[in-house]
């Protein structure tokens, strides 16, 4: 004959019932024990439930939660317009002082190609002539020194025999070979000569000096007022032909 316990597979509220039925029950130690593990194993199913149930709630909340659209506020976006105008008007300063100093150096390079141009035309006449005259008192077919004080005006026979002469004349260095009838400017407009000494020595004959002569000129350059800047030239012409 197998015995049965009168407690097995029982729930708590049977037990419950069982114990509130029979009246003058007293309750042994191994009904309290398994009472104690069955209300246990209640709470802990309890427990498991309300645990699941959480879990369920949050993933439902995390998986439906509103995505955030990321940007940037107002003061990032002040502050990056202003870094950028900074940078952008110190690009734009440093881009039109490249271009004011290029336009510059080109209109300084043409004027003074130009009166490179002039001076050379000149010394070369020089080189090759005979007969200076320096200034324009006396008779300019005549020899003339001004070694001390200088001219701006200077007559000499050329190569070809005719007789050359140069000068300041309104800011412009001009050249005539027609006895002084005519002269004509070989500066060009953009190049104000302020100052133009031919000194001039051993033109005389007789004196045993080689005829020489030194150019100093001097003034401003350039076609406006930003690109214009000053020029000092000098330049020395020795007669080629031995003086007798």
């Amino acid at each position: 004959m197998n015995y049965k316990h009168p407690l097995k597979n029982k729930t708590i509220y049977d037990l419950r019932s069982t114990i509130h039925n029979r009246r003058g029950f007293t309750p042994t130690p191994t009904m309290v024990s398994r009472f104690l593990c069955l209300c246990t194993k209640q709470i802990n199913t309890v427990r498991f439930a309300y645990a699941k149930l959480f879990s369920l709630v949050s993933r439902n909340r995390m998986t439906h939660r509103p995505q955030l659209v990321s940007g940037f506020t107002l003061i990032e976006m002040i502050v990056a317009v202003s870094v950028f105008v900074v940078v952008m008007v110190s690009g734009l300063g440093a881009l039109v002082s490249m271009i004011d100093a290029n336009r510059k150096a080109q209109s300084l390079r043409t004027v003074m190609d130009n009166l490179n141009f002039a001076l050379e035309n000149m010394t070369r006449d020089m080189r090759v002539g005979v007969d200076y005259h320096c200034g324009s008192i006396g008779n300019l077919n005549t020899p003339r020194d001004c070694a001390i004080d200088g001219e701006n005006f200077i007559a000499f026979t050329d190569s070809d025999g005719d007789r050359v002469m140069f000068r300041l004349n309104g800011g412009r260095i001009e050249k005539s070979e027609d006895l002084g009838v005519t002269f004509l400017g070989i500066t060009a407009p953009e190049i104000i000569v302020e100052e133009l000494k031919f000194f001039v020595k051993g033109s005389l004959e007789g004196d045993g000096l080689q005829p020489k002569v030194l150019v100093i000129t001097r003034g401003v350059a350039g076609a406006t007022q930003k690109t214009s800047t000053t020029f000092s030239l000098q330049t020395f012409a020795s007669q080629r032909l031995r003086d007798s």
